[in-house]
């Protein structure tokens, strides 16, 4: 369910603000053979199968505030704001208030151009969340399991949360053709990413602890200050 809104508060002052609300379940049942093993590794046995059914759950709440200011009317336009998201599943819980700022300056009709800071909370999609107990493969019926040394780490997938910086320009060069560029610089903890982990060939999310990166885009694209 989402929601928006806006409201002319006289001629330089336009409100914006909206909530949102996102519920996702997945069904996940999975069976993985493995062989009991001594200390050494050597295989002590016939293959046992391992069955894991989960049903994981996430519930995504938003709500965003944002002014679109007309500094200078036709010229300068200041778009500010905050969004606060929060994030509460069946293996994490998590909330984050986002600062939002952009300010668009128009010195002619057909030259704009905008430099703004963004902040963003990213869930990691549910569906792709690794759902298995890895312990259970180290101690399965009081023995190791062939899948142990494979399988050693098992940490919970977190949202990432991410500063923007970005800047950018196009010019109106005739009727209907408008060149630009843009170019942004992405900082971020928990950088969300997915990858293949032993031998499933099913993606599975992961956490990068911090991460930057930047990009040079065209034509550019200017998201709302907050929503």
């Amino acid at each position: 369910m989402q929601a928006d809104a806006s409201y002319d508060l006289g001629e330089r002052h336009t409100i914006r603000g909206g909530v949102m609300g996102l519920e996702e379940a997945v069904s996940a049942d999975t069976t993985t053979t493995v062989f009991p093993v001594d200390g050494s590794g050597d295989i002590t046995g016939p293959a046992e199968a391992i069955t894991q059914d989960n049903s994981p759950s996430a519930f995504f709440y938003g709500m965003y505030l944002q002014d679109e200011w007309k500094l200078v009317p036709k010229k300068l336009t200041l778009n500010y704001g905050a969004r606060f998201d929060l994030y509460s599943s069946s293996f994490d819980n998590e909330n984050q208030a986002s600062p939002r700022v952009n300010l668009v300056y128009q010195p002619f009709d057909s030259t704009t151009m905008h430099v703004g800071y963004s902040r963003y909370f990213t869930p990691p999609p549910l569906e792709t969340v690794p759902s298995s107990n890895l312990a259970v493969f180290n101690d399965y019926n009081g023995s190791a399991t062939s899948a142990q040394q494979a399988l050693t780490t098992d940490t919970t997938v977190k949202a990432e949360r991410a500063n923007y910086y970005d800047a950018g320009l196009s010019q109106k060069l005739a009727p209907g053709l408008t060149v630009g560029v843009d170019g942004y610089y992405k900082t971020a903890r928990q950088q969300l990413d997915d990858g293949l982990f032993g031998q499933s060939l099913i993606l599975s999310s992961f956490n990068y602890a911090r991460a930057g990166s930047g990009a040079w885009n065209s034509p550019p694209t200017t998201p709302p200050a907050a929503s």
